[in-house]
């Protein structure tokens, strides 16, 4: 993925829009349609993997478990389903997690059928489909390109299944994947305090058959041209690992735990000589990027540019947690949406299932801030544009979050949470719409705005996630998401 659009646009769980009518009235056009319910596919895939099941076997147990809207069409076999008279794919495979896929924004997840194309609205004698991807977003592509995204994420997933090897630039991904959740292990295991160096990640790497696990340290000129040496005693070891090791971070030592928005933050990253030559599908040739993973464990590619954006942010974020600095203002927002949302999801568990009628309630779940919040609680509930010295140093109650809080909540009181599975309530906490935040890193432009949503997760275990969209887009799902809330409270 050449640009870090699984970190800004989010699609993921935010696109869940099933509605067949546009905001004038008039009927949406065919081929969008297909778009929406292509995101919806996608967006179905992330909720089952959400409940610890990992990637689903196939399309038909989305429908089974509600993920999915159903009826009669769907194929028996549950590898097809249909929407608006047009089939959907699904490429992934059982047995996988989620984190095990390198490259969410250009791994394709579903399809529409390729004998279901639509005329391209810039040229009509052109033939699109959708074909939506990891992390959330759809892309209208003619069928020769989807044909060689489907083919590509058919030999990802082989790969990862073990049946066929990994191309060098998903392999390079993977091993920043790996790299990043073994700190997550070694944090686990030292109270959230990541690793002093590489050796000590060393320690916490999976165990590969037929895999040497040092080999994830070197770049990929270093591959096939070095040898890992038998090591005498355990210092000779980590000095090697130490010294050769192609990966950099700017939070060894740190409190991952305080970390506020992990998917948005670079946790570790190739040197910029360490770089791999990757197929760019859009560019038809290939270019250089360096691999890196996110602080949830992810891996993916990016180029220079955006990559030393990205890490130049995250440099901050870290800060932030070992000093007490502000964060970043959208980090900022970020952390705020999650621990809200966290509070909701907890209140629903201590109310028989129903939401809050208002974020007022959630005081009592608020649990365990993050740092300057420690001192200052009112800030979990204020953008940093609201923030001043009379609101922060308040210690909140019910009344004064009604009052001043900057963030929207969408929740009925009438409603549980599991009454939402299956709607197209998408958001449930979001930032104000008019106050925007841009991306820190290069080639995304746009403004973008925090929101939640609803958490199907069958267990309290786990963070509750905050993500970012457009404001015209995030409006839109709002829409949707208020008026299945108030079907669900038997308002319409």
């Amino acid at each position: 993925m050449t640009q870090p659009i699984h970190a800004i646009v989010c699609a993921l769980l935010a696109s869940m829009g099933l509605a067949i009518a546009s905001q004038d009235g008039q009927e949406t056009p065919p081929d969008m349609r297909a778009m929406i319910n292509a995101r919806v596919v996608a967006q179905a895939v992330h909720i089952y993997a959400a409940s610890g099941e990992g990637l689903p076997p196939n399309i038909g147990v989305l429908v089974t478990q509600g993920m999915l809207p159903g009826d009669d069409d769907q194929d028996r076999d549950g590898l097809s389903w249909r929407a608006n008279g047009v089939p959907f794919a699904y490429l992934g495979v059982d047995g996988l997690e989620l984190s095990d896929v390198p490259d969410w924004g250009e791994v394709a997840i579903a399809h529409g059928s390729l004998d279901h194309a639509f005329p391209s609205r810039a040229n009509p004698d052109e033939a699109i489909v959708p074909v939506a991807f990891l992390d959330g977003h759809v892309e209208m592509v003619s069928p020769v390109e989807a044909r060689w995204l489907i083919e590509d994420a058919r030999a990802t997933f082989a790969a990862l299944k073990g049946d066929a090897p990994m191309p060098m630039h998903r392999q390079l991904e993977l091993d920043a994947a790996a790299v990043a959740q073994a700190m997550r292990r070694y944090a686990n295991a030292h109270d959230g305090v990541a690793p002093p160096d590489w050796a000590s990640v060393a320690e916490f790497l999976p165990e590969t058959p037929n895999k040497e696990p040092l080999g994830v340290f070197l770049s990929p000129r270093a591959r096939g041209k070095t040898s890992i040496p038998a090591f005498e005693d355990d210092l000779q070891r980590a000095v090697w690992i130490n010294a050769n090791s192609m990966w950099r971070s700017q939070a060894m030592d740190t409190d991952l735990s305080r970390v506020p928005a992990p998917m948005y933050t670079v946790l570790v990253h190739a040197r910029p000589n360490a770089w791999v030559e990757t197929p760019d599908r859009q560019q038809r040739k290939h270019v250089r990027r360096l691999a890196f993973a996110t602080a949830d464990g992810r891996g993916d590619l990016a180029d220079t540019e955006t990559l030393e954006a990205r890490v130049d942010n995250s440099h901050e974020v870290f800060a932030a947690v070992r000093f007490g600095s502000a964060l970043p203002a959208i980090d900022d927002a970020l952390h705020d949406i999650e621990v809200l949302a966290r509070a909701v999801s907890a209140y629903a568990r201590g109310n028989d299932g129903f939401l809050p009628p208002d974020l007022g309630e959630v005081v009592p779940y608020l649990g365990e801030l993050w740092g300057v919040h420690d001192k200052q609680p009112a800030r979990v509930f204020l953008a940093r544009h609201d923030e001043n010295a009379a609101t922060v140093d308040a210690w909140p109650d019910a009344d004064w979050v009604r009052e001043n809080c900057s963030y929207v909540y969408l929740g009925d009181g009438r409603v549980r949470l599991r009454d939402l599975r299956g709607t197209t309530a998408s958001v449930l906490i979001h930032g104000p719409l008019d106050r925007t935040y841009k991306s820190a890193a290069p080639g995304v432009p746009g403004e973008f705005v925090p929101f939640s949503a609803p958490a199907f997760v069958r267990t309290g275990a786990g963070r509750q996630a905050a993500y970012l969209m457009t404001p015209e887009v995030l409006a839109e799902l709002a829409e949707q998401s208020s008026a299945a809330i108030e079907q669900a409270a038997g308002d319409r």
